[in-house]
């Protein structure tokens, strides 16, 4: 009967509305908990099958590096849902319709480009975290530029220029010059602006803003102005370019370690390393030229791919100068996935830090941004260019890097992107056998 009794009284607690209420509680704070350990335990890499924090973890990416070499790798989705936002108007803080905004960023293989509404707004959507170059441009204005954006940020503001012009004349002993080719630079112009000028020596340059310093380049077979003359656009009068004598810049290129000549690449020069206007022309069979210079202090980069960039002041005087150019190190490998067959076509971006803090960056869409380059004739030369996507078998070769600490990051459509830091390059060194493992994207 006691037992009966307390059966009942059991029943009848269960029945009332706050015993009931407090088991729910319990059960649901089970739940919860119960389902957080099996996610960390399948998910993490700390838990879960095969996985102690060893190489058989879900986030080891690589199958087979020099175990000298290779400190850690992590990977993290290729695309994500993010957006660059902004707004564009004129000096007047009118919105500015149909403005053509172009993002671009060595994040992506081609620039993403947009408009802005007739409220002046817009938006670029699907755009991999990094830090991105925009750049407004839009009829009748000056175009302009905003750097290090990244997405998910503030409003990105724009404020439009009118189009403003630089008229002159280009001169040697008082009388025009025709068929002097000018390069006109300054802050946010990239490359610089080209004109030739008329048959009595004028010229006038136009999709110009109100900048105040901006730098004039003259080059003609025999005289050339020379770098370093500033001008400003607003408010001024035509300018007067003078010319003077000048002499052929002839540079010859060569292997430091084989003495060879260096077959191709490119040649710059400037009137110093922060410059606004920077002329390049060809390196040919170990032999670039360059005429218009007139004699004086230059400042002179060369590049070519496989090799070291070579860069400082000469003296020029019409004399042959030598350069030589020291061999980078090489990273030689192949990009599988998780069954072990080659991934044909993944992108790689290399970064490597050198012995006194520089950072130097690897990878296609990369150089074709920083490394584009204004030719003596006005029309844009090409850096010698890597191929950093994977090729037959999965197989990658980058050479040209400086002694320091490099890493790999790859991506590919359909995977997971995966970072191999911490590579020890030596002087001149060739690293081989490396073989990146990429897992597949989350579905």
């Amino acid at each position: 009967m006691e037992e009966k009794k307390l059966v009942h009284t059991m029943k009848d607690q269960l029945r009332k509305p706050w015993t009931i209420f407090l088991i729910g509680c319990l059960a649901g704070v089970l739940l919860s908990v119960g389902g957080s350990w099996l996610i960390f335990r399948v998910w993490s890499p700390f838990g879960g099958p095969g996985s102690s924090g060893t190489a058989d973890g879900p986030l080891q990416a690589i199958s087979h590096l020099p175990e000298e070499s290779l400190d850690r790798a992590r990977t993290f989705p290729v695309h994500l849902p993010y957006s660059i936002r902004g707004l564009v108007t004129d000096r007047n803080g009118d919105p500015l319709a149909a403005v053509r905004i172009t993002a671009s960023s060595e994040l992506v293989e081609s620039p993403l480009v947009t408009t802005t509404d007739e409220t002046g707004r817009f938006t670029i959507s699907n755009t991999p975290v990094g830090l991105y170059t925009l750049q407004a441009q839009a009829v009748g204005h000056a175009t302009a530029i905003r750097q290090g954006i990244a997405p998910d940020g503030p409003t990105v503001r724009f404020m439009l220029e009118p189009v403003e012009g630089m008229s002159g004349w280009v001169v040697h002993d008082g009388v025009g010059v025709s068929g002097i080719r000018l390069f006109v630079g300054g802050p946010g112009l990239f490359p610089p602006l080209t004109t030739v000028t008329g048959e009595d020596g004028s010229f006038f340059v136009e999709g110009l803003s109100a900048i105040s310093h901006l730098e004039v380049v003259g080059l003609g077979e025999h005289l050339g102005s020379g770098f370093g003359q500033l001008f400003s656009v607003s408010g001024q009068e035509p300018i007067q370019l003078q010319l003077q004598p000048a002499l052929p810049l002839v540079i010859e290129v060569h292997d430091a370690l084989t003495g060879e000549s260096v077959s191709q690449g490119l040649f710059t020069v400037s009137a110093n390393a922060l410059r606004f206007v920077a002329v390049s022309a060809e390196i040919l069979g170990g032999v670039g030229r360059m005429d218009g210079l007139p004699p004086g202090s230059l400042y002179l980069r060369v590049i070519a791919a496989g090799y070291l960039p070579w860069e400082g002041a000469i003296d020029h005087d019409g004399s042959l100068h030598q350069v030589s150019l020291q061999p980078g190190g090489v990273l030689m490998g192949r990009v599988i996935d998780d069954r072990g067959a080659p991934v044909v076509g993944a992108r790689l971006q290399v970064t490597a830090h050198d012995a006194i803090g520089r950072r130097w960056r690897f990878s296609n869409s990369s150089l074709q941004v920083v490394e584009r380059l204004m030719g003596v004739d006005g029309r844009p030369l090409w850096a010698p260019r890597p191929d950093l996507s994977t090729g037959p078998e999965g197989r990658f070769q980058l050479g040209g890097l400086p002694p320091g600490q490099v890493s790999i990051q790859v991506e590919a459509e359909g995977y997971r992107s995966v970072t191999v830091d911490s590579l020890q390059m030596e002087e001149n060194q060739t690293i081989s056998g490396i073989e990146i493992r990429l897992l597949p994207a989350a579905p």
